[in-house]
């Protein structure tokens, strides 16, 4: 069964393994990717800054991350908004993860009164 969790960005093996899974899911299949670094992005999760603030989300399976969704809330400017980055490494693709983090970022910028 997947579950939807909000990773705790001061829980260092959880964070990896959600960046990890990020990572992988980022550069599966695809030609010239663009990822952050761990260390930035773990920064950006754990000391949000003015203007923008973060969460990761995992889908879990048995107590391993097989999905990963970036969730970024402006804080400045577009406050009406948010954007998310959902990846899923190509061993997990097409069983309805990329689906389940889609459902639960809807759900969440509805409680923020936001939309993506």
């Amino acid at each position: 069964m997947t579950r939807i969790l909000e990773v705790d960005p001061r829980d260092d093996g959880a964070l990896r393994a959600w960046y990890d899974v990020l990572h992988a899911g980022a550069i599966g299949d695809r030609t010239a990717p663009i990822v952050s670094t761990y260390p930035a992005m773990a920064y950006s999760l754990r000391y949000p800054g003015p203007t923008l603030r973060r969460l990761a989300v995992a889908a879990d399976e048995g107590g391993q991350s097989v999905g990963a969704l970036l969730f970024e809330l402006p804080l400045k400017e577009a406050l009406a908004t948010v954007a998310v980055e959902i990846d899923v490494p190509p061993p997990h693709r097409r069983r309805g993860l990329g689906s389940a983090l889609w459902a639960w970022a809807l759900e969440r910028a509805e409680r923020e009164n936001r939309t993506i």
